[in-house]
């Protein structure tokens, strides 16, 4: 709730009290002293009236709906979260060779992201993802690919819910539009012939700021009291 209505309301409150029971029975000290006074007292009780009004036909009915879209959205919301760090984690984890949990993700530095993405064959080195058809692992890239497009359909799922807040609808837009799904997209498009766009300072900048996404969707979700469903952004 709005911070500001709440100082106006014990503004209001207080006003009310002092003009009501305190200085009700003091002599009037200035011309237009007693008017003044019921004016302060009828824009006092107005607002009151207003802000319980307020109060029952807006804000408890916005809460209550509110819980109930946190409830649809959170396996969708954990989704994307999950999908939107794997690329990244995935690179760190493949050219240092062991997992890292959370906290170290986290704390990973631009130079860290910078120096894996360097020495990564990202068209032709094999990632975590096994194409059971093909009887084959995915590169990284075919791999980004997928998250991506598991990425969009979850947004795709909140986006089709109502009464969204306006501030997860840019951040959804925001993962959407990202630089990262358009290169994918292009490349998708036209295919691996001109896959060396996903090479060089470019990819840096753009993975870079798909990592600052993750964190500003989580950063939501936490402030929003979403419950994050997928242990694995909890470790």
């Amino acid at each position: 709730m709005n911070k500001w209505l709440i100082r106006i309301l014990i503004i209001s409150l207080i006003s009310i009290f002092l003009i009501k029971f305190v200085w009700a029975s003091i002599p009037e000290r200035w011309i237009y002293g007693q008017e003044t006074g019921e004016l302060i007292f009828s824009l006092a009780t107005s607002f009151v009236a207003a802000f319980i009004f307020y109060l029952i036909d807006i804000w408890m009915p916005y809460k209550k709906n509110k819980k109930a879209v946190n409830g649809r959205i959170s396996r969708p919301i954990s989704m994307i979260l999950l999908n939107v760090k794997t690329p990244i984690q995935s690179v760190i984890e493949h050219v240092g060779g062991s997992k890292i949990n959370s906290q170290q993700f986290e704390s990973i530095t631009s130079e860290e992201l910078e120096s894996c993405l360097k020495v990564l064959d990202i068209k032709n080195e094999i990632s975590p993802l096994y194409f059971f058809d093909m009887k084959r692992n995915a590169s990284f890239l075919e791999y980004f690919v997928y998250l991506k497009n598991k990425t969009n359909k979850y947004i795709k799922q909140i986006n089709d819910l109502s009464n969204l807040d306006l501030e997860l609808i840019i951040i959804l837009d925001e993962i959407r539009n990202s630089n990262f799904h358009e290169r994918l997209e292009v490349i998708e498009t036209f295919g691996n012939s001109i896959s060396y766009q996903f090479k060089g300072d470019s990819v840096i900048n753009i993975m870079q700021e798909y990592y600052e996404l993750y964190f500003k969707l989580f950063d939501y979700a936490n402030s929003n009291k979403i419950e994050i469903t997928n242990s694995s952004l909890k470790e």
